[in-house]
């Protein structure tokens, strides 16, 4: 081996990136639906810790600066639901779903083929 020369372990080059899947906001906007349905029967520790679970998902990710908006207004959420606030993070739950980007439905199109009723027609 040379003086100086940089060992680069095998693992390292081998690494596979998976793409993303969801656009961001994907699985947020999810949670956000989730806790709207169950604000007013689940314990508000329980809907607090998820809503915080969410919020670090969303940072592991790296998706906190595309939906500033809409975190600032889950963390209010999660105060006003830890404060017993219930009706208030309604709201303000509300206004994060506002700020979420809306979800991606895929679009099937239909080919026709053209050629088979030319070949009917004969």
């Amino acid at each position: 081996m040379r003086r100086g020369a940089v060992v680069v372990p095998a693992f390292c080059c081998e690494r596979t990136w998976r793409p993303m899947t969801h656009p961001p906001g994907a699985q947020l906007r999810g949670v956000v639906e989730a806790v709207l349905r169950d604000l007013d029967d689940a314990d508000a520790r329980l809907i607090a810790d998820r809503l915080r679970g969410a919020l670090a998902n969303t940072a592991a990710r790296g998706e906190t600066c595309h939906l500033t908006p809409a975190v600032t207004a889950i963390r209010l959420a999660r105060r006003h639901v830890e404060a017993g606030h219930r009706h208030d993070a309604r709201q303000a739950l509300g206004n994060a779903l506002i700020c979420l980007p809306k979800p991606v439905t895929r679009q099937v199109h239909h080919i026709v083929d053209h050629t088979s009723r030319v070949h009917a027609a004969r």
